[in-house]
């Protein structure tokens, strides 16, 4: 195995080649309309159809206008009808007070997830996999990993709270998922509807507990039980389904296919989790996860509405800009980091390498960040720990030279990430 993994990145082209005929062009991120200069410039200004847009890879309006002052800073419009197409009234389709009251019963659920039942669903949910993967022996981890998140979800957010082997509607739809277009967003919402009326259809929802809110999804009027209406309750379970497993799962996936061209770094792992599992082995899988996200962030970019003037490196934006903030473009901007498309957790291990505050933002943040950020960290931690206890994974260096990234939803391979698994 090498110890200098290769890491994928995109060919943008120069921004007099890069053309918005509209919308359309701007609110999907695509190689062919991001032009290369956003990795380098604080910001990119064009007007399209007489709407201003400013391209943003500058960490400190991201943080002023993310976190600091979010509020005045709302998602964008052209953000939550993409998602409200695909997903209907969830999260990420909403905004205003209906938003926070989501917010609000969604934070409460995911909070009410976190602790020790997590913790064992995890375990015996990993261990069934890993028997099945060294059984194989050969896996396509962008597919295992978001099914095994997906399993995950299934067994706490849909079920019991407990792990009741591997779910045949789940693989079904973990498949169909890995094997649908990237770039349908409402394609691949639909394959999650699918699952849900599943759960409906199967009564699963008779075994959740009172105090989920999906307890109640197939009553015609569940809002003095919920908070929400039915409609609701369907898109967000769909939205829920859906984005731990492309943001958990696939950042699984990209993490252990880097790993599993890092020998060195892979048996070090291996052994501090021998040694100290809740010590040194912890910043480890940190810095590790953090990495990944870094080059493959679970999103790509997030939009917000200019409600009042921002000012970026001397240039004044007016209220009424589209703001796009790229996350890839600032976790890949020479700017913030040394060596920005190389695979380094170190990086996140040592106090002088880190980037100034809104240069690393994986989960986006303010008022209309991931609220699942949370418990992705700690599946990420439990899962990843897990695992490498038990196997070693290795990547072929040249299998892995060939693979190269599809923008979509997040940011997949374009083929298979095949790797080799055997026991520790």
């Amino acid at each position: 195995m090498q110890d200098t993994p290769h890491v994928p990145r995109f060919k943008f082209q120069p921004a007099a080649h890069t053309t918005w005929r509209g919308l359309s062009d701007i609110a999907r991120f695509r190689p062919n309309t991001r032009p290369v200069e956003m990795l380098t410039e604080p910001v990119i200004l064009r007007k399209i159809r007489q709407q201003p847009v400013a391209l943003i890879t500058d960490a400190t309006a991201t943080q002023k206008a993310l976190f600091r002052h979010s509020s005045l800073f709302p998602k964008a419009d052209v953000q939550q009808k993409l998602a409200y197409v695909a997903f209907g009234e969830s999260l990420s389709g909403t905004t205003g007070a209906q938003n926070a009251n989501q917010r609000q019963i969604m934070r409460q659920l995911l909070h009410s997830i976190l602790g020790p039942s997590l913790q064992q669903v995890v375990q015996e949910a990993t261990e069934d996999a890993i028997t099945g993967w060294l059984q194989a022996g050969r896996i396509n981890l962008s597919l295992a990993l978001p099914e095994l998140v997906l399993q995950v979800a299934w067994a706490t957010l849909f079920g019991p709270g407990s792990y009741e082997g591997r779910d045949h509607d789940v693989l079904e739809t973990a498949k169909r998922l890995d094997q649908a277009d990237r770039g349908d967003f409402r394609g691949n919402a639909e394959v999650l509807r699918d699952l849900i009326q599943r759960f409906i259809d199967r009564r699963r929802w008779e075994r959740l507990p009172h105090t989920n809110p999906f307890r109640h999804i197939t009553n015609p009027d569940p809002v003095s039980q919920t908070g929400l209406t039915q409609s609701e309750l369907l898109a967000n379970a769909a939205g829920l389904a859906g984005s731990g497993h492309v943001t958990t799962g696939l950042t699984l996936a990209w993490a252990l296919w880097l790993l599993g061209q890092c020998g060195t770094m892979q048996e070090r792992l291996h052994e501090r989790l021998k040694q100290a599992p809740n010590g040194t082995s912890a910043a480890s899988l940190l810095a590790l996860t953090n990495e990944t996200m870094r080059l493959f962030p679970p999103a790509t970019e997030t939009m917000r509405r200019a409600d009042y003037p921002l000012t970026i490196a001397g240039t004044r934006i007016e209220p009424g800009t589209l703001l796009i903030f790229s996350i890839y473009g600032l976790h890949r901007s020479p700017r913030y980091w040394s060596e920005p498309d190389a695979f380094k957790p170190e990086r996140f291990l040592e106090a002088s390498s880190l980037p100034p505050s809104g240069a690393f933002i994986p989960f986006s943040g303010g008022a209309s960040g991931c609220l699942g950020a949370a418990i992705a960290r700690e599946e990420l931690r439990l899962i990843l720990t897990e695992i490498l206890k038990r196997i070693t994974i290795r990547v072929s260096p040249g299998m892995a030279a060939s693979v190269g990234l599809t923008a979509g939803v997040c940011l997949y391979p374009n083929q298979p990430l095949y790797a080799e698994v055997a026991a520790n």
